[in-house]
């Protein structure tokens, strides 16, 4: 199992050092889980409007919707239909956002399919032998309550975000958090992306629309709808005034505690134990991460270790997390009050896989990780499985032995932020 795990761990690390930084971050599979909310294609309308009369058929096609992220952490539904025309397929052709779609012919039937962006429903012109003779157009209706039409992603989780938009109308918002500033003294600026299948500027522009937001005061716009009618929409978040690279963390709790130095032998008690955790971001997706176990009951045994954290892959709509950590760790144990202090230093490496707002419990992250030594010289194993937001709660379990030294310590321990810096 041991050998397994660092293959897997070495796979992982070495697509850090073999690609480039874009494509650094792997989203494996496209498909969004679940958003929370009940849009279907039966909210859909699809309408024709044709200079002549022609028996055209148009249909969703069924199970077709489909929910991707485009730039801005939006996430938008795509559906595909199907477009049926009488007569020869090199007649016509059709035109949807400036792409030319040719017809297949089957019998006395031409007919093509076509991906349409719902929450931006661009009309399908349609021509005959050069000409325009219709237009295909798409309307959404909703009989959903005000927060099921609010399709906010995870990405906006942390921002509280407050969005007030017309009755039934839809709307798609996205977060991306920047810093700007002098390095080390940076604030934030939260970029909203937003865009809706009926809601436009007044002046109308292409969507998604955007805010930029460096402060908690909201952001308000009227919009027209597809009747030009005005509404206000509003936008309030939490902007924290001050972004700290540097955030640190306490950890307390009861562990059992066991260790051997030569004959001697201290079998499992209850002790006390303390750990401190610090993160220091790099970029978005990498950070300098140190941590520093201690626990004591007559022996003390403290680890502490130094690492360089990069996420290399993510599944699930970047809700599953793999994040590699490359680095060092030092021991000190002392089995007796008087007797030899023992240091050594040792190079375990390890990963973290993050599930993010875990169970449906937004800003709630569930987290498994594991340092594991591939040196033979001595055994090692760090095992924790961490449980929260700010404060969280961490099963723990650490087992080193070096000749005839030994010390393992396992528990649950409580973690509080500390301060924060930089």
């Amino acid at each position: 199992m041991k050998t397994i795990l660092l293959i897997l761990f070495l796979m992982l690390t070495n697509s850090v050092y073999s690609q480039d930084e874009a494509s650094l971050s792997l989203s494996i599979g496209s498909g969004l889980v679940a958003l929370g909310h009940d849009l279907d294609l039966d909210s859909f309308k699809i309408t024709y409007d044709f200079s002549t009369e022609h028996s055209v058929k148009v249909k969703f096609v069924e199970n077709s919707l489909q929910w991707i992220r485009i730039r801005g952490n939006l996430v938008v539904p795509k559906a595909r239909v199907v477009v049926e025309l009488p007569g020869s397929s090199y007649e016509y052709h059709l035109s949807y956002l400036d792409k030319s779609y040719i017809l297949q012919q089957e019998r006395e039937i031409s007919s093509t399919q076509i991906e349409i962006s719902l929450f931006h429903p661009h009309n399908v012109d349609v021509y005959k032998n050069g000409e325009k003779i219709g237009e295909i157009a798409f309307d959404i209706r909703s009989e959903h309550d005000e927060e099921k039409t609010k399709i906010i992603d995870n990405s906006c989780a942390p921002f509280g975000l407050e969005v007030k938009v017309p009755k039934g109308e839809f709307i798609s918002i996205g977060c991306n958090l920047h810093l700007r500033g002098v390095f080390g003294s940076e604030k934030a600026l939260l970029e909203i992306s937003w865009m809706g299948p009926n809601l436009t500027l007044l002046k109308k522009g292409n969507p998604p629309y955007k805010i930029n937001m460096a402060t908690s005061g909201p952001a308000k716009i009227l919009v027209n709808d597809q009747a030009k009618k005005k509404h206000l929409l509003e936008i309030k978040a939490n902007v924290p005034p001050r972004m700290y690279r540097m955030k640190t963390a306490l950890g307390f709790g009861p562990y059992t505690f066991d260790s051997k130095y030569g004959v001697k032998q201290r079998k499992a008690k209850i002790s006390g134990a303390a750990m401190l955790y610090a993160k220091f971001d790099l970029t978005p997706h990498s950070s300098l991460r140190a941590f520093d176990a201690l626990v004591w009951e007559k022996s003390i045994f403290n680890n502490f270790g130094l690492y360089f954290a990069y996420t290399v892959a993510s599944v699930m709509d970047n809700r599953v997390l793999f994040v590699p950590l490359l680095g060092m760790q030092g021991l000190v144990f002392k089995y007796e009050s008087g007797g030899n202090v023992f240091t050594q230093a040792i190079f375990p490496q390890g990963i973290e896989i993050v599930y993010k707002h875990a169970f449906g419990l937004k800003n709630w992250h569930l987290i498994y990780g594991m340092f594991l030594n591939p040196s033979d010289d001595e055994e090692y194993s760090n095992l924790w499985v961490r449980f929260g937001k700010r404060v969280f709660g961490e099963l723990n379990y650490i087992s080193w032995e070096e000749n005839d030294k030994k010390a393992r310590m396992f528990g649950l321990s409580m973690g509080i932020p500390f301060f924060n810096f930089f």
